[in-house]
C-alpha cells in the first residue's frame, strides 16, 4: 500500500464514471471511510445539488465543494468520490495531489452517454435528450486536468469491482 501510505484516496473523473460505486468498494477492501462530497454538501446544506444550483449557482457550489475538501483532505484512511468539477479549480487539484492519491476514473464518452441516459438529477446536464453534446462540451473542458490531477488512471468502464481490484493493484506499486 506504498502509493496510499495511508492517506486519502481521491476518485476524480466525470459524473457517470463511478466515483460512488467503485469508491465503496475500494473502502471496504481497505478498511477506510467512504465520503462522497456531493453528499456531503447536501447533508451540510439540506439541499439537493440541483438545489443549489438552481438557487445559488454553480459558483456558489463550487465554494461548498472546496471548502468541503479542505475538510476532508484533513482525514486518514479515507476514499472520497469527488464531485465531476472538482478538478476546475487549481488549490483543489493542488491539495488532492498533496493529501493522498488521486485515482482518474477514465470512461469513454458514449459510456457515459449511456450511463446517464434519460438522468435529470444532474444540474448540468439541463436537456435530457442532449446529454451526449452536453457532456462532450464537459469532457472537452476537464479531461486534460483529470490527466494532469490524477497519480493513477484507471479504465473504469468495467465492472465497478474490477475497477477496484486494479486500484488496489496500482496502489501496492
Amino acid at each position: 500500500m506504498s502509493r496510499a501510505n495511508k492517506r486519502n484516496i481521491f476518485l476524480i473523473g466525470m459524473m457517470g464514471s463511478g466515483k460512488t460505486t467503485i469508491g465503496k468498494i475500494l473502502a471496504e477492501h481497505l478498511g477506510w471511510k467512504f465520503d462522497d462530497s456531493d453528499h456531503k454538501i447536501e447533508h451540510a446544506t439540506g439541499k439537493s445539488i440541483v438545489s443549489i444550483f438552481s438557487e445559488k449557482g454553480e459558483d456558489y457550489f463550487r465554494e461548498l465543494e472546496s471548502d468541503q475538501l479542505i475538510e476532508t483532505a484533513q482525514q486518514k484512511e479515507s476514499v472520497t468520490a469527488c464531485g465531476g468539477g472538482i478538478i476546475l479549480n487549481k488549490r483543489n487539484r493542488t491539495l488532492m495531489r498533496k493529501s493522498g492519491t488521486v485515482v482518474f476514473l477514465d470512461v469513454p464518452l458514449e459510456i457515459l452517454t449511456s450511463r446517464l441516459q434519460g438522468v435529470s438529477n444532474r444540474p448540468l446536464l439541463e436537456h435530457p435528450k442532449g446529454n451526449e453534446s452536453r457532456l462532450a462540451t464537459i469532457w472537452l473542458e476537464r479531461e486534460k486536468l483529470y490527466r494532469q490531477t490524477a497519480h493513477i488512471t484507471i479504465d473504469a468502464s468495467l465492472a465497478p469491482q474490477s475497477c477496484a481490484k486494479k486500484i488496489l493493484k496500482e496502489l501496492k506499486h
